[in-house]
């Protein structure tokens, strides 16, 4: 993860890489499957407010068969709005919607892959910062 601050309290960017690990095990047929994905993520956003930032978003992801990225299953881009803001000293709301705007499965017609991922991405992240003395 790498954040940087372009324009001193105004205007800010994000790299981010991610790898993630899953393994499913289905008790009925005892069956496991393993997968893996990689993501990759870009963000501008500029502070039009004292405290209220707005951005933009691009995210991409591959999904795997396999835990070692054996077999490429598909990928998708997404890209959208970014928003930020402080609620007082110990919490902030942040939220991202981004739309599949490219993206293919494996072995599968189309320009998007909804196959493995969805049309819409919507998050919205509520933080609280606890303070152990109270």
């Amino acid at each position: 993860m790498l954040d940087k601050e372009i324009v001193h309290n105004r205007f800010y960017g994000a790299i981010n890489f991610f790898y993630d690990l899953s393994a499913t095990h289905v008790k009925s047929t005892g069956e496991w499957t393993h997968e893996s994905a990689v993501q990759t993520d870009l963000a501008l956003s500029y502070q039009f407010l004292p405290g209220w930032l707005l951005g933009v978003e691009a995210q991409y992801f591959q999904q795997y068969e396999g835990l070692g990225l054996n077999r490429l299953k598909g990928e998708a881009l997404y890209v959208g709005p970014t928003f930020y803001t402080w609620l007082g000293d110990r919490a902030n709301i942040s939220a991202a919607w981004d739309i599949q705007v490219a993206g293919r499965a494996v072995d599968e017609p189309g320009k998007l892959d909804l196959l493995n991922f969805e049309r819409h991405r919507f998050l919205v992240r509520l933080a609280i910062t606890l303070d152990p003395k109270d």
